[in-house]
Formats: C-alpha cells, sequence, structure tokens
C-alpha cells in the first residue's frame, strides 16, 4: 500500500511495480496451503466461513481485468474449493469471524492494487 501511495503522488512507474508485484505476492500468500497465511487463516474458519472466504475470492475475480492477477484469483478459487469441501474445520462456535473478514479484505484489497495500472520502464517509446 505503502509503494501505491509513493507512485501515486511522484508518477514514478517504479513504485507503481512494486505496489503491483508485492500485492501479487501477497495475493499468493493467501493461498489457503497449510505453510502459507492463507492455510492459517482457512485453520481457523469452520466450513460455512470457508465458503464465504471462497466467495470473497469469487468476488474479487469477477471484478478485476488484470490478467496476472485473474490467474492468480483462479489458483485460489481453485484450491479455496478444494479446502471447503475437504478437510477438519474447527466447531462453528469456536471459528474466527475477525479471520474470516481480514481474509476476505486483504483479497479486496490486494486485487484492488494488482490491478493499478503499473507502466513498464522504457515502454513509452
Amino acid at each position: 500500500m505503502a509503494a501505491a501511495l509513493v507512485g501515486l503522488a511522484t508518477a514514478a512507474p517504479i513504485w507503481m511495480g512494486l505496489a503491483k508485484i508485492g500485492a501479487w505476492i501477497n495475493l499468493f500468500n493467501l493461498l489457503p496451503i497449510a505453510s502459507l497465511d492463507g492455510g492459517r487463516a482457512f485453520h481457523a474458519l469452520s466450513r460455512p466461513q470457508r465458503w464465504l472466504a471462497v466467495l470473497a475470492v469469487a468476488a474479487s475475480w469477477s471484478v478485476t481485468t488484470d490478467s496476472m492477477t485473474e490467474g492468480l484469483l483462479i489458483l485460489l478459487l481453485l484450491v479455496g474449493v478444494l479446502q471447503a469441501a475437504a478437510g477438519r474445520a474447527p466447531a462453528p462456535s469456536q471459528a474466527d469471524r475477525l479471520t474470516l473478514v481480514a481474509y476476505a479484505a486483504l483479497v479486496a484489497c490486494l486485487t484492488f492494487l494488482s490491478a493499478m495500472p503499473a507502466p513498464l520502464p522504457g515502454g513509452e517509446g
């Protein structure tokens, strides 16, 4: 987010590029695989909450126009569906609502950041 703010303030393409790459890396980190942050988040969610997280990813995918981000969100969707359909989930009374909100907000914010235009240096001419 900081790189995007600097990029918007200075109009320097490098900062927007850094923001975009950082968003992609962080979106990848939200994959619901055990060793990544997304896996830890899904572990804290009940089965219905996991499906809500998948819906949040689907909503982000439906509004993005960046092809790299679309591919990454499709990967998140596929792995999320597999994790929501299978695996152990905590009892609903033990599920973490804050984790669901944080996961959905991160997916939305990172999708927005990764879709921001980032001109390539030297690509103008």
